[in-house]
């Protein structure tokens, strides 16, 4: 994995930065999130992210889809796994537009840098890929974006993990 320099997290600090949450990153080292109460507007943020997470995740929960994305349907109604996985894969989502918003609050961080950082952005494109991230995802990957969500009030569960170990 690609990682930034040991001393990113102090050189990348914005002149507001603000002790919040300190999760450990992909890179190995300590990031602090602010509390999302620091930031103005955060709720209207957070209502459209989880909005235009949602958004994008209907369109693919069908029937057709579910077949096309996962290839494990043999029988039966595929429904609710569909929405198990559009709701886990909308909460992943989520967790990392919000905890990118916090992460930019504090650090002068670029899209890029979000993504090296927090590499748990899934997509369901990516479960027929073998060489999607999903299908890379360790623990210690799954721990850090629960811590993240944790920070910023969302319970995502141990969902994913079921479904990467079953791969």
């Amino acid at each position: 994995m690609n990682r930034l320099p040991q001393s990113a997290e102090i050189l990348s600090r914005r002149p507001e930065w603000l002790e919040g949450t300190w999760i450990t990153l992909a890179d190995g080292q300590a990031w602090s999130f602010p509390p999302p109460t620091a930031i103005p507007g955060y709720q209207e943020i957070a209502h459209d992210a989880a909005r235009e997470a949602v958004d994008n995740i209907l369109p693919l929960l069908n029937v057709d889809a579910i077949r096309r994305q996962v290839g494990a349907i043999a029988t039966g109604d595929p429904s609710g796994v569909l929405r198990g996985l559009g709701q886990m894969f909308a909460l992943y989502q989520i967790a990392f537009r919000l905890g990118s918003i916090l992460l930019r609050h504090n650090y002068n961080a670029t899209d890029a840098d979000c993504d090296l950082l927090m590499p748990f952005n899934y997509q369901l494109g990516d479960l027929p890929d073998p060489q999607s991230r999903i299908h890379k995802t360790t623990p210690e990957i799954l721990a850090m974006s629960n811590a993240i969500a944790a920070s910023i009030g969302v319970d995502i569960g141990p969902e994913l993990a079921r479904i990467v170990g079953s791969n």
